[in-house]
């Protein structure tokens, strides 16, 4: 093949091939590449080592015939080190294929641009973008290539960074509990919100998107339409001012109609001129924590009620026990005056349902069993119904379903007999046209699965007290209220009711619950823990006043207490001091020790209580046997007074019999 002279550029064209030749001549690739390294064409040389992409020209065989300064540079190579290498072996070998597929069309005389990438000696794996023009013959023989490599390994990486970026962003959003949102306000549509709004609300993405405002505020609550449109004009108020705007609450209708609490934290964003553009923001569901603030507000209003109900309960006892001593004093009295003990028995029969009332206000506090004991609870059932049943509407049918071998519970008699009751009671209320009153009792087992679906109950043995009714039934908001102390639909309520009930269920270690619809009824269901033990009999009733001679403390801050107690044990021959606190029995003990056989000792009391005046008792004469009283019921505390020396307890108000029997049996054992 005949060479060109020294500094002949190349020129001409055939058949839209570009040779690198003249008229008469032609220059390979090889050729080419020669004058370059040599110098002679030093304008074109200059031009490619002051290109800021790289070049090369390869022969037909992929031989390097030349390198610019960018390509050496950017692979890490010298020029010479190169010349004549097979450039496929700069490639990664899964780029071989595309190379390969590029070089035929090259020999086509195809000049598209392509990317592929190489591999320096170093081991750095260069993204490269090649420019092609093939080099031929006048006779269209392809002699090889020309390249332009321009460098896209940074923006490659940060095309992948982006892309990862994205994918977790997109991730997060998928598979996010929060709705995130974007909300034209001037198209008054969604640009974009988040799939787990079918999650949240039950539409889908493109279902959701197409709301508007209007479609939204059909959505809410009738009670929230205002706290919604105010929370979007503190928005506004916030973009302008620069300031935070919170969090918007308020509930909203899923696509099954169920309402759910929304937690909205969004924020606007204005145009140049300083007007709302778009909101963006996301919206949690926060049904279940608004649910549990509720049950919370409605354990603490039910703490600080059994506070006070215990509070006056103790109060109230102590009044009673006033009334009852001086009633059966003055019933002692006049006992020749048949007329008067009449008046006196009434009032003691006052006095009694008076303390009964303030029983049920202890049963409702917490922690409060009084007196256990084995019994059966079908028997409880049937003296209630046979007391109550006659005061019930003729035309109400009382149905009995009671299990004939029922388990025994160790339970407090007389408060059962108050569930019973009240429960009956309650139920016949709610039929004042008539209907049916059902009362069933059976054995049931609780299971682990069955436990924790009711809340407090533990699996074993348990005995089922339901007591139904077809009455009026109850509303929703009637139900959530129903165990409130006080609480009550009738124009006047009776008392404590279905709180006591509560109270001593729960005391007694048992749950109870209720289920009513308005038009159908109630019915309320009780599971008590059954008992191992069995049946004890009942006790010898007492029919005389046990007397005594010896001297009795008896510590108190109530006056009119002290006063009948005075009584009514100088009444059963005992000699009797008194102290007002404390500290004034433990003055009174140091100076009448010896004569001191029993301390009947109150609990509640200024200066220095019960509990501490007992300890100090216990330390100083062991033996002395201490008769602990007070309003409140044998709690806890006053149980661990007994287990540190304290030999009975007596709850206020109590009558005569009680006391005279209580003090005889410490004295004698």
């Amino acid at each position: 093949m005949a060479r060109a002279d020294a500094g002949t550029a190349p020129s001409g064209t055939k058949g839209g091939k570009q040779p690198f030749s003249g008229d008469q001549a032609e220059l390979t690739a090889e050729d080419f590449g020669e004058l370059l390294r040599r110098g002679d064409s030093n304008w074109f040389r200059l031009l490619v080592d002051t290109m800021t992409e790289g070049m090369a020209i390869l022969d037909a065989d992929d031989h390097v015939q030349y390198a610019n300064h960018r390509l050496c540079d950017l692979m890490g190579v010298r020029l010479e080190d190169v010349l004549g290498l097979d450039a496929k072996r700069f490639l990664l070998p899964d780029q071989l294929p595309v190379y390969l597929t590029q070089k035929r069309l090259r020999r086509r005389g195809d000049k598209s641009r392509y990317e592929i990438k190489a591999r320096t000696p170093a081991g750095q794996v260069l993204h490269l973008q090649v420019s092609p023009s093939p080099l031929f013959d006048r006779d269209g023989n392809f002699l090889g290539s020309f390249g332009v490599y321009l460098d896209l390994t940074e923006q490659k990486r940060a095309q992948q960074a982006l892309a990862t970026s994205e994918e977790r962003f997109r991730l997060l959003l998928e598979n996010s509990r929060d709705v995130v949102y974007r909300f034209s306000l001037r198209e008054d549509r969604y640009d974009f919100v988040s799939p787990s709004i079918k999650g949240l609300l039950g539409y889908s993405q493109a279902e959701f998107a197409a709301f508007t405002i209007a479609d939204q505020r059909a959505l809410l609550h009738p009670d929230d339409d205002v706290t919604f449109m105010e929370y979007a004009a503190q928005l506004r108020k916030c973009a302008r001012e620069g300031c935070a705007a919170g969090l918007g609450e308020y509930r909203m209708r899923n696509k099954a109609g169920q309402m759910r609490w929304l937690s909205d934290s969004a924020a606007l964003l204005l145009d140049a001129t300083g007007e709302p553009l778009a909101r963006i923001g996301a919206a949690r569901d926060i049904t279940d924590h608004k649910m549990a603030e509720r049950t919370l507000l409605a354990a603490s209003r039910m703490e600080a009620t059994t506070t006070l109900a215990g509070g006056i309960a103790h109060d109230f006892n102590n009044l009673m026990a006033a009334v009852l001593a001086n009633a059966e004093l003055l019933e002692m009295k006049l006992g020749g005056d048949a007329e008067a003990r009449q008046m006196l028995r009434v009032i003691e029969k006052s006095a009694e349902q008076a303390g009964d009332l303030a029983s049920q206000m202890l049963a409702y506090a917490r922690g409060g069993k009084y007196q256990l004991s084995v019994i059966e609870l079908n028997q409880v059932i049937e003296e209630v119904l046979a007391l109550e049943s006659h005061s019930f509407n003729p035309k109400i049918e009382i149905e009995r379903r009671l299990s004939c071998d029922l388990w025994p519970v160790y339970a407090d008699a007389s408060q059962m007999s108050q569930v019973a009751m009240n429960l009956t009671i309650n139920a016949a209320e709610a039929m004042p046209e008539g209907g049916r009153l059902g009362i069933i009792t059976r054995n049931c087992l609780v299971d682990e699965d069955f436990a924790q679906l009711h809340a407090g109950l533990k699996p074993g043995r348990y005995v089922y007290l339901a007591v139904e009714d077809t009455g009026q039934g109850m509303t929703r908001q009637v139900m959530a209220r129903v165990f409130e102390p006080f609480f009550s639909t009738k124009f006047q309520g009776r008392g404590l009711g279905l709180a006591a009930v509560y109270g001593i269920v729960k005391n007694h270690g048992g749950h109870i619950s209720a289920y009513s619809e308005p038009g159908r009824g109630s019915i309320f269901k009780i599971y008590l823990p059954a008992s191992e033990m069995q049946l004890e009999s009942a006790p010898a009733r007492v029919e005389h006043l046990p007397t005594g001679s010896e001297t009795v403390l008896v510590v108190d801050d109530d006056e009119a207490i002290l006063d009948a107690t005075q009584q009514m044990l100088g009444k059963l021959g005992y000699q009797v001091l008194l102290a007002r606190n404390g500290r004034e029995a433990l003055r009174m003990l140091e100076r009448h020790g010896n004569e001191v056989k029993v301390v009947l000792l109150d609990l509640a009391m200024p200066v220095l209580g019960g509990a501490e005046a007992q300890a100090v008792m216990a330390r100083r004469t062991p033996d002395l046997p201490v008769i602990i009283c007070s309003g409140y019921e044998l709690d806890p505390s006053a149980q661990d007074i007994l287990n540190r020396g304290a030999r009975a307890f007596l709850q206020k108000p109590f009558r005569m019999q009680v006391l005279a029997s209580e003090i005889r049996r410490v004295l004698d054992n």
